[in-house]
């Protein structure tokens, strides 16, 4: 019995379009992109949500600490 659903958020627009797709990503970040792409069969359904900095002050500061 483990998580079937899954919600990500993000602040950053780019990275979640990324994700949602399922395509193959030639960026910079590809490698990361596929690596979650290959995770996202894990569960029975994930969904990647943006959401703007200003608006997701919790993210941002974890994201910030582990910055240091």
């Amino acid at each position: 019995m483990g998580v079937n659903k899954i919600g990500v958020v993000g602040d950053s627009k780019t990275v979640i379009k990324k994700c949602q797709r399922s395509n193959t990503d030639k960026s910079v970040i590809g490698a990361i992109i596929s690596d979650i792409q290959n995770q996202k069969n894990r569960f029975q359904e994930i969904e990647f949500i943006f959401v703007p900095k200003a608006k997701n002050i919790y993210a941002h500061a974890i994201a910030t600490e582990a910055l240091k």
